[in-house]
């Protein structure tokens, strides 16, 4: 069997959080996309602010993220209460371990922990391919429906991992 991959993977150790979904059901994570701090920063030098005005409002805007990051915590543990580590990634799935167990087929909604300050998650409908056997299960998850940006944030996401990869194998 030939399988054919539209997508980069990387290797990675990022947290996630699952939760098993019925066949119909519709996806619970909303996220959103936060403008990049090079971004938010060329939004407001266009604006003519006085440069003062400008690193205290994205210092407030950095503050913030954090502290909404730290109240969302709950919720999202509360709503996904199972915890996995992704060992794999690319924008049409992921590869992770957990302690519990999945049938395969099994539907599973995910939302993966893209970056910490600012807070950058994303979202996914999928099943469970396969049980990957080795010292520990890993199972294999396709993305089934994931939204635009929440791709794009994963596409992102593994780009830049392969660039500090490589940067990494360069100067060791």
């Amino acid at each position: 069997m030939v399988e054919k991959r539209s997508y980069s993977r990387v290797d990675v150790r990022i947290g996630c959080h699952l939760r098993r979904a019925a066949e119909d059901e519709r996806q619970r994570f909303h996220g959103y996309a936060p403008l990049s701090s090079d971004a938010a920063r060329e939004v407001l030098v266009e604006s003519k602010l006085p440069e003062g005005v400008v690193a205290f409002l994205l210092n407030l805007d950095a503050k913030l993220d954090m502290l909404l990051a730290q109240s969302s915590r709950r919720t999202l543990q509360d709503d996904f209460p199972i915890s996995a580590e992704i060992v794999e990634i690319s924008a049409s799935g992921i590869k992770f371990r957990c302690d519990q167990q999945f049938t395969i087929g099994e539907q599973a909604e995910v939302v993966m922990v893209l970056g910490r300050t600012p807070q950058v998650l994303a979202g996914a409908m999928g099943r469970i391919k396969r049980r990957q056997n080795g010292t520990e299960p890993l199972w294999v998850f396709d993305f089934t429906t994931i939204r635009e940006q929440d791709q794009e944030a994963v596409v992102r996401f593994v780009f830049q991992e392969q660039r500090a990869q490589i940067r990494e194998k360069k100067w060791s």
